[in-house]
């Protein structure tokens, strides 16, 4: 059930936030699964964007700090209890289609994302489409996630991304 408040765009109190320039902006033709219940936070100047018919899940708990934009064209699933920072970026299209040259192969324009619960991705962090995160995940600031991984609870970081720490989660406060 949907109840007032449940998600918030556009919203905090991030201290050196520029109140008067970086505006939210909504663009939904598509669905907007909220699972579970709770709320569901995106911080000032986000962005979502979610094409017709496509469907963006997001799992209870998912929190923004602000400056997230969300372009689902097809299909992005955000696990429960997710926290990004600021300039986090998560895409499942490339919007322009591409060929191999010699053989002629389309390569696909889109592709589902999926985010693992209990993730934290790490200012400025992209996502693009294809992209698997397992639960428990840290995906490092600047990194640029283009695959699938299967490791839980493991640092990712880098351009490329690989994994940099295994046995590492985000450290939460006791409810």
């Amino acid at each position: 059930m949907v109840k007032p408040c449940m998600l918030r765009v556009g919203w905090g109190n991030v201290g050196i936030f520029d109140k008067k320039y970086s505006r939210s902006i909504l663009q939904i033709d598509g669905t907007i699964h909220l699972e579970g219940s709770g709320k569901y936070s995106f911080g000032h100047g986000s962005r979502l964007c979610v094409g017709k018919n496509a469907h963006l899940y997001i799992g209870k708990g998912f929190n923004n700090t602000s400056e997230m934009t969300i372009v689902c064209m097809q299909e992005i699933h955000i696990g429960q209890h997710v926290t990004t920072s600021w300039n986090t970026l998560l895409m499942d299209t490339d919007f322009h289609a591409t060929q191999n040259t010699l053989t002629n192969e389309r390569y696909s324009v889109q592709s589902p994302v999926f985010i693992g619960n209990n993730v934290w991705l790490c200012t400025r962090a992209v996502v693009l489409k294809g992209s698997e995160i397992p639960n428990g995940c840290i995906v490092g600031a600047n990194a640029v996630i283009t695959k699938k991984y299967q490791a839980e609870d493991s640092l990712i970081a880098g351009n490329p991304a690989m994994i940099k720490k295994e046995n590492v989660t985000m450290l939460r406060p006791l409810v």
